[in-house]
């Protein structure tokens, strides 16, 4: 690793991840939050399954709200760890990350809980609220983690802020097991955040790239000293792993953005009506709720 920063948790460091290093060290690490072209990335799965064995990690593809991704890579014949996973975008606005033991297990809670409650955008809120995608997803042997918990600027993407925020309620971080600490997309600040709230309430912790270009890939990875993906759950669990990466520079973060959007294009209008109903209400209620308070003085 170069460059390693003070992160408030003995277990992260926010510096450029050597892969070499890492595997003569022992350690197995998987980039656990990377999105492929089933959703809004622009990677295709061979292409991340030929970056990945090139360098050395391993990774999870979490695609928005689809499994596809997911059920590709893992199909594919490879020498790298691929973890089952899936980014759920809930109807408050937290992202919530699901990785699972078995390929199978994943397909089944996404036909079961998922796709039938998928809106016109497939990559955008679902229908489910978050506290019932939370007990659903306790039917299965699934590792829960709050995606970017203090993010983004002016969305509320993440758990922790929409309970800053007061439109969730705290209770609604019992279920969930742990926090990704270093999320590539996130400033250095917000990811410093994440790892101290992890590390002070005792939390499983994990970190990933949030590439949405291959380039962006391996940038932030998971370690752990253990033999494949399962095994590196179960050490995530017990908190015996670590979290090494950096977040994107400014260059990169716009080229994602840049990505992103273009990949949302044919769904234009019913993004803007998630965006609405997820934000408008919430902003008039703030305003109402000030006038009240100033008329009341």
């Amino acid at each position: 690793m170069r460059g390693p920063a003070s992160s408030g948790h003995p277990g992260v460091s926010f510096a450029i991840p050597d892969h070499d290093a890492l595997a003569r060290d022992g350690y197995l690490a998987v980039d656990m939050h990377v999105h492929s072209r089933h959703s809004d990335g622009l990677p295709a799965v061979r292409d991340l399954l030929a970056r990945a064995g090139h360098h050395g990690f391993g990774f999870a593809i979490t695609d928005h709200n689809v499994v596809s991704g997911a059920k590709a890579a893992c199909s594919e014949e490879r020498s790298i760890a691929v973890i089952p996973g899936i980014e759920v975008s809930t109807p408050e606005g937290p992202h919530i990350l699901f990785y699972f033991y078995q390929i199978s297990d994943l397909l089944d809670f996404y036909h079961r809980v998922i796709e039938r409650a998928l809106r016109e955008n497939p990559w955008m809120a679902i229908r489910l609220p978050t506290g019932t995608l939370l007990e659903r997803a306790g039917d299965y042997s699934c590792l829960i983690v709050a995606a970017h918990p203090f993010g983004y600027a002016v969305l509320n993407r993440g758990v922790l802020k929409a309970v800053e925020k007061k439109i969730m309620p705290p209770e609604v971080m019992h279920p969930i097991d742990g926090l990704e600490v270093i999320c590539g997309g996130m400033s250095a600040a917000l990811n410093r955040r994440a790892a101290e709230y992890s590390h002070e309430h005792r939390l499983a912790f994990t970190g990933g790239s949030d590439g949405h270009l291959l380039r962006e890939t391996g940038t932030v990875v998971t370690c752990a000293r253990v033999g494949d993906g399962a095994e590196l759950l179960d050490a995530i669990r017990k908190r015996k792993n670590i979290v090494v990466g950096r977040t994107s520079r400014t260059v990169g973060k716009g080229l994602s953005a840049g990505v992103i959007m273009g990949r949302f294009l044919p769904y234009t209008l019913p993004s803007l009506r998630i965006h609405y109903e997820q934000n408008v209400p919430r902003i008039w209620n703030r305003y109402v709720s000030r006038e009240k308070e100033e008329n009341g003085k």
